[in-house]
């Protein structure tokens, strides 16, 4: 595992990322999921975050990194990355609302698809 630390004394905020959740269990991969949005608005990517303690928020308002229900503090944060795994970031994925992904996504399922088999018959005997 590889860990990095957060120093205490700036707000961060803690959430999960449903969305690679879902994606993980579909496809059999291992993104990570936890997220933690730094003072400067940036996103870190870890498999799992420990911490002291923190505030458990729900605020419909809020967009931090998408979510309604993160946790808010002000202590040290250690994320842990699993090293093991080539799957480095989910955030770095096209989106799934984006074109290019909508495009891919339809030209794998065309490409993967059960080929079609016509059987024609003769009127030949």
């Amino acid at each position: 595992m590889i860990t990095k630390v957060f120093k205490s004394g700036a707000r961060r905020y803690v959430c999960v990322n449903r969305e690679a959740i879902s994606y993980n269990l579909k496809h059999r991969r291992k993104f990570p999921t936890c997220i933690i949005v730094d003072e400067h608005g940036a996103k870190h990517e870890f498999h799992s975050v420990a911490m002291d303690a923190g505030l458990l928020k729900f605020d419909p308002q809020a967009n931090v990194s998408g979510a309604k229900v993160f946790v808010e503090t002000f202590n040290e944060i250690q994320g842990h990355f699993d090293e093991r795994t080539n799957d480095i970031s989910f955030l770095s994925l096209p989106q799934r609302s984006s074109k290019l992904y909508q495009f891919l996504t339809t030209a794998w399922e065309a490409f993967t698809r059960a080929p079609i088999v016509s059987c024609f018959m003769s009127d030949k005997d």
